[in-house]
């Protein structure tokens, strides 16, 4: 079941992608409606991106901090972006997965790798 603090936590990690992207001098967009798949699209001048945002607060698995985060929200809507951006609230920064993210249904995110995942640089690819 969805909390209002879900709600509101998600809702706070979309509107700091947007400023983040923004800041970083990229057009963002922001769909309507939730059905496409992702929560925005970021224009770099060459390609629209479509991203998938999330957030997390690590938890602690076998002695190091892990987001575990859902890819697949429901049944109605299959993901459908080009990147996974994921807010991690304990490091105050943002990493970036691939696509291919997109096929699974969860997405373990180790905090030890995070120097290792893409940073806004994805959006150059």
């Amino acid at each position: 079941m969805t909390t209002a603090k879900h709600l509101d936590f998600g809702r706070e990690t979309e509107a700091r992608f947007v400023m983040d992207a923004q800041a970083k001098g990229f057009l963002v967009s922001v769909p309507f409606s939730s059905a496409p798949g992702y929560d925005a699209i970021v224009d770099t001048g060459k390609r629209l991106y479509r991203v998938q945002v999330k957030g997390c607060n690590p938890h602690p698995m076998g002695g190091k901090a892990y987001c575990r985060i859902s890819v697949k929200r429901n049944t109605r809507t299959s993901p459908n972006f080009d990147v996974l951006a994921v807010w991690v609230t304990t490091a105050g920064r943002w990493a970036f997965l691939p696509k291919s993210t997109r096929h699974r249904t969860n997405v373990n995110l180790a905090l030890s790798t995070l120097h290792h995942r893409a940073g806004w640089e994805i959006f150059s690819r």
